[in-house]
């Protein structure tokens, strides 16, 4: 906190500075910290979902529906794929598509789920045929998407419960803040009539 404090008051100095030195010996601007800090927004969206279930929760998520956001969803002749080197291909695109336009929606986060699962049985159909192969899932994964297991298996939980919900892709809220409150939607979904507004 206190280095974003010291960056925003250097800012300050830097651009109040030339009318003092009449724009002589400026010197480089500020660097920004490394870190980010994090969102307060999504932070508080994060709490208030938190405290919410049922139709409560369900006209919650509704007020961050983007309705005409086209949906990226894996293309259905690359998704047929039987061959787990393309379909690492098509998930590192995917994956992409996350850190290049920092996504801000839902769709692209669970798509990388989507590609991530579809690696998952790839994966494993292949331990079976080659048994001897040294590679494990995790080395796999971290050669991948350069993510931990256990952070990837987060993508792969979020896209396996809301695969038949295609209008969560629509969602403009975090990843982290959906992942959060995951228990409570799956219980939500559980009600027919809410669960049939989000296919």
């Amino acid at each position: 906190m206190e280095a974003h404090q010291n960056f925003h008051l250097d800012c300050y100095d830097y651009i109040t500075k030339p009318k003092k030195y009449h724009f002589k010996n400026l010197g480089r601007p500020p660097k920004r910290p490394k870190y980010q800090l994090p969102s307060v927004t999504t932070q508080n969206k994060t709490k208030q979902m938190s405290k919410l279930t049922g139709e409560r929760l369900n006209l919650f998520l509704k007020e961050y529906l983007v309705e005409d956001n086209p949906l990226i969803t894996p293309e259905n002749e690359k998704f047929s794929t039987t061959n787990l080197g393309d379909a690492q291909v098509f998930l590192k695109q995917a994956y992409q598509t996350i850190q290049v336009r920092k996504a801000k929606l839902l769709t692209a986060t669970l798509n990388v789920g989507l590609w991530l699962n579809k690696c998952y049985a790839l994966f494993e159909i292949g331990k079976i045929h080659n048994p001897d192969n040294p590679l494990i899932w995790s080395e796999w994964v971290k050669e991948s998407i350069g993510k931990s297991q256990s952070y990837a298996a987060k993508y792969r939980n979020v896209a396996r419960l809301f695969e038949p919900y295609k209008k969560f892709g629509n969602l403009d809220l975090s990843f982290d803040s959906i992942y959060v409150n995951r228990r409570n939607i799956k219980e939500m979904l559980q009600n027919h009539d809410i669960s049939v507004q989000w296919k």
